[in-house]
């Protein structure tokens, strides 16, 4: 699916606009109220052993985002 920035970019400019006072002001259980984010419950966690000095590290992540009606 191609990302198409021109229906992006208005649409979050709107959300920073309407959202970064409530951001600043700690307040993201307002924001999550308007613009309702997914959390996963199901992510499977591994503990962390051993110590960093001796450890190989790799970040791996994969997120999404859409515009609903857009």
């Amino acid at each position: 699916m191609a990302f198409d920035l021109e229906k992006f970019n208005p649409a979050d400019q709107r959300w920073v606009t309407e959202s970064l006072p409530e951001f600043r002001a700690g307040r993201m259980t307002e924001i999550v109220k308007r613009y309702p984010f997914v959390f996963s419950d199901d992510v499977t966690w591994t503990p962390y052993r051993g110590q960093p000095s001796e450890q190989t590290f790799a970040l791996v992540t994969s997120g999404g985002l859409f515009l609903k009606d857009v």
